[in-house]
């Protein structure tokens, strides 16, 4: 009469569709001196790649956040 298992791919199907329309990619900003500590470079270094190199940046207000993954997407494009 009940097809429990044919209802649970019923509701496993609907959640999945939901969570591709809804969920957003989680983006993870890093402070200058937390790209200084990863890339064990000195915030002069770090500034002068913002200035002279198009190290891709957000600036809010006076501060100045960097993507994780644009930061490793600007390093790969640096090693072609």
């Amino acid at each position: 009469m009940f097809d429990t298992q044919a209802m649970f791919q019923l509701i496993e199907s609907a959640v999945a569709k939901v969570m591709q329309e809804y969920a957003k990619p989680h983006r993870e900003y890093m402070t200058i001196n937390e790209v200084c500590e990863e890339l064990k470079l000195s915030r002069w270094s770090v500034d002068k790649h913002i200035r002279e190199n198009g190290l891709p940046h957000v600036k809010i207000e006076k501060r100045v956040l960097i993507e994780r993954s644009a930061l490793y997407d600007w390093l790969d494009q640096l090693n072609k």
